[in-house]
């Protein structure tokens, strides 16, 4: 081939004897190769653009059904996002894997605006119960400084209004020191006394707790509850389970409760003096029983007059009087007695005799019984009350 386009060819000639004569040469247009060649190239082309077609025809057609319908989703949902409306919902078209999907936004969709609702309902009754709620509610930083107050809150303490409690830090409103929860003190409840603006005190019951964010303490929540006529209720009880009624006095279970407490003391000396009001029978017999508690009454004032704040001073029995005196020797209950019997004598007139016999013991020594001693005492006072009959007597 001395080019693409022509062929060469050459052949011997033999002469009569077989042996080679002439060399023929033939040269000619290289036709089928030149045909063939122009099919491929056309078939090439036909092929390329036929491929060409497909993939224009191919991207087009996911364009349409795919990749537009994607856009068009992404930038929807895009939209949802920023708009915040989870009430919107997605257009579903077709019953394909893309439908499928729109299909499970939408659902998505629904739950979380379900859900949102329900957070916003939570989030409202909250903002009720904390508003609304006749405790008192806080929530205060980790040095006590108010955050938040309700204004069940602010009429608890006294203030005007919010700002102006907001100013205030929870460890100043304290009565005492020893009513301050420890710093980081949490899930506890406990009972402390509060001091109002206007200075007054209140008793109230305090629940608090450490909210955790991020596994480290953020500030502090609590409820303040007014238990103030609780607690003046509760020492009115108690008054009354240690008092006396008719002479307010304390009663025979308190003074129980002190021999009890002072068995084992060692602050001595301890006097005990036992008293018993001398005919009061005869004066509820005669008189009525309204003379015999005015006696009663009078005889309560003229011991609480006579006797320390620190003595305790008990009606144990319709007649029968029992004083406790801490730190007192017998010379100094002897001495106390004879003030009484003065006063006694001083209140006295001819409708209405005011006497009292007493006996006196007192423990030097740890050893002794308590009990015992006030058995003696008793012994002695029925002695005197003896001897007091037999002289008015005579």
């Amino acid at each position: 081939y001395p080019d693409r386009y022509l062929y060469t060819s050459y052949s011997i000639v033999e002469d009569i004897y077989d042996k080679p004569s002439i060399i023929l040469k033939t040269t000619g247009p290289r036709d089928i190769y030149l045909f063939g060649q122009k099919i491929s190239t056309i078939v090439t082309i036909v092929v390329v653009l036929m491929t060409t077609l497909i993939g224009i025809i191919t991207i087009s057609a996911l364009n349409y059904y795919f990749f537009k319908r994607i856009y068009k989703l992404s930038r929807l949902v895009e939209k949802i996002g920023r708009d915040k409306s989870l009430a919107q919902r997605i257009k579903v078209a077709g019953n394909d894997e893309i439908s499928t999907l729109e299909k499970s936004i939408n659902s998505m969709l629904g739950d979380l605006e379900k859900s949102h609702e329900l957070a916003l309902r939570a989030q409202q009754m909250y903002a009720d119960l904390f508003e609304y709620s006749i405790d008192g509610i806080y929530r205060s930083n980790l040095q006590g400084q108010y955050i938040n107050v309700n204004n069940a809150l602010v009429k608890l303490l006294g203030y005007s209004n919010k700002k102006e409690l907001l100013k205030i830090n929870t460890r100043d409103i304290y009565c005492e020191e020893k009513d301050r929860p420890e710093l980081h003190t949490s899930n506890k409840t406990y009972g402390a006394c509060l001091k109002r603006k206007d200075g007054n005190k209140i008793y109230v019951e305090i629940s608090t707790r450490i909210v955790i964010e991020n596994s480290m303490p953020a500030y502090y929540e609590g409820i303040v509850r007014d238990i103030t006529e609780r607690k003046q209720y509760e020492e009115r009880i108690k008054y009354i389970s240690f008092h006396d009624k008719l002479t307010d006095l304390y009663n025979r279970a308190y003074f129980e409760e002190e021999m009890k407490r002072l068995k084992k003391t060692r602050n001595l000396p301890v006097t005990i003096i036992y008293g018993d009001v001398n005919n009061l029978k005869e004066i509820n017999d005669n008189q009525g029983h309204e003379t015999g508690d005015i006696l009663l009454r009078k005889i309560a004032a003229i011991l609480k007059d006579c006797f320390r704040e620190e003595d305790i001073i008990s009606r144990v029995g319709g007649d029968e009087f029992c004083i406790i005196l801490p730190d007192t020797t017998s010379e100094d209950a002897e001495k106390i007695i004879e003030r009484v019997n003065r006063r006694c004598a001083m209140e006295s007139d001819e409708n209405l005799t005011i006497s009292v016999a007493f006996g006196i013991t007192t423990k030097t020594a740890a050893r002794k019984n308590l009990w015992k001693l006030l058995k003696e005492a008793e012994d002695r006072m029925y002695k005197n009350k003896k001897l007091i009959k037999d002289n008015a007597a005579n």
